[in-house]
């Protein structure tokens, strides 16, 4: 199908977990009742956008803090937070997805689930985020790879 399928399932995964002790094997079967048919590529690519937001949390969640200027994680929605957190997970760890696809899902993912205003504070955030990307990428190697990853 599409990537946009599994990051949708991945979002309904994240936000999931924000309400429920729930492992993602639990919760993504969940998520994928009401998706399109994805294909064994889509599953996997939502199992590793899933469990990569989980991995780097703290670190995607201290990113949020940093860039969210006067918005604490708390105040931020939990469908947004989950957004984001995928979207930076893409922006920080994932060299394979151009940046705009990563900015332009987000956006179209809460459009679909959310409201035209969370769309533009989604895009608010990300933009700031990217307009400070080389602050990201000049952290030391540990802190922005998964472990066990080299560059490809």
């Amino acid at each position: 199908m599409s990537r946009r399928v599994a990051r949708e399932a991945a979002v309904k995964t994240l936000f999931q977990r924000e309400f429920h002790d729930i492992t993602p094997e639990e919760a993504l079967p969940l998520a994928l009742e009401d998706a399109e048919e994805m294909t064994p590529n889509d599953i996997l690519f939502a199992h590793h956008l899933i469990d990569g937001v989980i991995a780097h949390q703290p670190q995607l969640d201290a990113t949020l803090n940093e860039f969210a200027v006067d918005w604490k994680m708390e105040r931020i929605a939990k469908l947004e937070r989950s957004i984001l957190r995928l979207a930076l997970f893409e922006l920080m760890f994932m060299d394979d997805v151009p940046v705009g696809v990563t900015v332009n899902e987000a956006i179209e993912i809460t459009k679909i689930y959310s409201t035209q205003d969370a769309s533009r504070f989604i895009n608010g955030i990300l933009g700031n985020v990217i307009q400070h990307m080389k602050v990201l990428q000049n952290k030391p190697a540990e802190e922005t790879k998964p472990a066990g990853e080299g560059n490809e």
